[in-house]
């Protein structure tokens, strides 16, 4: 499992959890020396963009892969610029917070080999992201339809 931490405490309890990748959120990026002390790790670890204003990648790392991202709860359509190509970009997948699956499906069909997608048993909940969270069904479909999409590379 993995999850996104916001300090160096919470990074080592996470450790101690025995954690097999990490997750860096967009309003953490800047945060250098906890994104070393992670990318450190050697684990997998994927990063975020959204609130990076940089040029290229914040680190270079073997380990990390690197998600567009806007991070804007829900986003709506037409503030995303998904690559055309993800192979021939920065990034290795989407951290979606579009409403429904059908943003991370398009990523997919350029090549997004990462889609980080919230979810949520109850999208009537409070917080900002579960209504652009989807449901365990949702995700079964996003699964299958991006496995069907696979099959044609």
């Amino acid at each position: 499992f993995m999850a996104s931490v916001f300090d160096l405490e919470r990074f080592k309890w996470m450790e101690s959890l025995g954690v097999s990748r990490h997750k860096v959120a967009s309003r953490v990026v800047q945060d250098q020396e906890l994104c070393e002390h992670i990318l450190a790790t050697g684990l997998e670890t994927f990063i975020s963009l959204g609130f990076w204003d940089g040029p290229g990648v914040p680190y270079q790392c073997s380990n990390a892969r690197y998600l567009y991202c806007v991070p804007t709860y829900p986003c709506p359509y037409e503030d995303i610029c998904l690559p055309q190509e993800f192979t021939d970009s920065i990034y290795e997948g989407f951290s979606d917070h579009t409403i429904g699956i059908e943003a991370a499906l398009v990523a997919v069909g350029r090549g997004a080999r990462i889609i980080e997608k919230h979810f949520t048993l109850n999208k009537g909940l409070s917080g900002p992201d579960h209504i652009c969270s989807a449901t365990p069904d949702e995700l079964v479909e996003l699964v299958r339809l991006a496995r069907l999409m696979e099959k044609f590379d």
